[in-house]
């Protein structure tokens, strides 16, 4: 795809976002920030080798000059959700699960 292609598509995916939140067509979530949400789960995540986090950090002080309002991870919290183990929902407590066998399903052999 061609520069003009490019911008053409994300001046496109803007416009039609703008429409939906101006329609209310996206919905937030109500929870987000409300300390008292007990919506728990299980995911899969990787953390990177400190090399590759700096090099990502490196990258990210770029863009934050460049888009200075955006909300940008601090190194400490860079990761890949690999994988939604159990998804999150209220009351779900680890103990209720057999949190070995979930360990032995997904572990990586070392190596």
């Amino acid at each position: 795809m061609n520069e003009a292609a490019l911008k053409k598509h994300y001046h496109q995916l803007y416009t039609e976002s703008i429409d939906k939140i101006q329609d209310k067509g996206v919905v937030t979530d109500e929870l987000l920030d409300d300390p008292s949400d007990d919506r728990r789960g299980i995911t899969l995540l990787i953390r990177p080798r400190d090399e590759v986090k700096e090099r990502i950090r490196g990258w990210l002080q770029v863009m934050q000059k460049e888009e200075p309002g955006q909300y940008y991870y601090p190194t400490s919290d860079l990761h890949i959700t690999l994988l939604s183990v159990i998804s999150c929902y209220s009351g779900f407590h680890p103990e209720q699960i057999d949190l070995p066998s979930y360990n032995q399903l997904i572990r990586f052999p070392s190596g």
